[in-house]
């Protein structure tokens, strides 16, 4: 797979995963795949991207290059991680603190009625998120094991 392949594979799983478990009240981000080796993933929480043409601006979620290699499972957690700070956002629920590394409950209350199991870790918060089964279910239902 290419890189333009699997970003496109996450534009699509953003538009599925926005309507299943968001409504569809999500804008759509720009998504990007980068060099990113200490996170799976990252979200601005400003509008990094402008379309001058159009006047626009789009929020960025990254998903770490150097991840793609896991199960579809994990990079789908991630995206869906990535998505719910973009839901708290529009939603003005501060759901970080220590320059967005921290992860507080109202991150984790948020994920959890989106799809996700979270777990504290001593220095991040609840940050570690996976799918819940039920959402694991819905992502094996796509038919896409791993990207490689």
């Amino acid at each position: 797979m290419t890189i333009s392949q699997a970003t496109k594979f996450l534009e699509d799983a953003f538009d599925v995963l926005n309507k299943e478990y968001f409504e569809n009240a999500l804008p759509k981000p720009i998504i990007t795949i980068q060099s990113s080796p200490k996170t799976n993933g990252h979200f601005t929480t400003q509008e990094v991207w402008k379309d001058a043409q159009r006047k626009r601006s789009f929020y960025e979620i990254n998903l770490s290059a150097e991840r793609l290699n896991r199960p579809i499972a994990n990079t789908i957690a991630t995206l869906i991680h990535e998505m719910v700070h973009l839901w708290n956002l529009q939603e003005g629920v501060q759901d970080t603190s220590r320059s967005g590394t921290y992860h507080n409950q109202k991150f984790k209350t948020a994920a959890e009625a989106h799809g996700l199991i979270v777990e504290k870790t001593a220095k991040h918060g609840f940050s570690k998120t996976t799918l819940a089964p039920e959402t694991l279910a819905f992502v094996n239902s796509l038919g896409k094991n791993s990207f490689f």
